[in-house]
């Protein structure tokens, strides 16, 4: 798993190593280096503004921008996460893809399997 701050928010890469955990952390190597944590849940209730279905997004501490947190929470749906790991992209990348708003920003992850 690859996790950093993009032009318009957090991107996610995922390999087919990753495709077997429940659990993913990962150091984002940026400003304050906050530690990101990918859980897969078997139902994700949707808190924040615009996140899609079977999406969440939440930054410790409470309150805080991404960008000044020192962990950050994403959680997974296990519907979203199994459409991620078998759905394929026709585009560039030849793998899944999922993205969604939160607030003002863009969360993105990726699904690389022959990587």
């Amino acid at each position: 798993m690859r996790a950093y701050f993009g032009a318009c928010g957090l991107n996610i890469n995922l390999t087919s190593k990753d495709k077997d955990k429940k659990r993913l952390e990962f150091i984002v190597g940026d400003y304050k280096k906050p530690k990101v944590l990918l859980l897969i849940k078997n139902k994700v209730e949707n808190k924040g503004i615009m996140e899609e279905p079977g999406f969440h997004i939440q930054a410790w501490p409470p309150n805080v921008s991404l960008d000044k947190a020192t962990k950050i929470y994403v959680y997974l749906s296990e519907e979203r996460w199994n459409d991620l790991l078998t759905k394929r992209d026709e585009g560039e990348i030849g793998g899944g893809f999922f993205t969604s708003r939160y607030g003002h920003n863009r969360f993105a992850i990726n699904y690389y399997p022959d990587i």
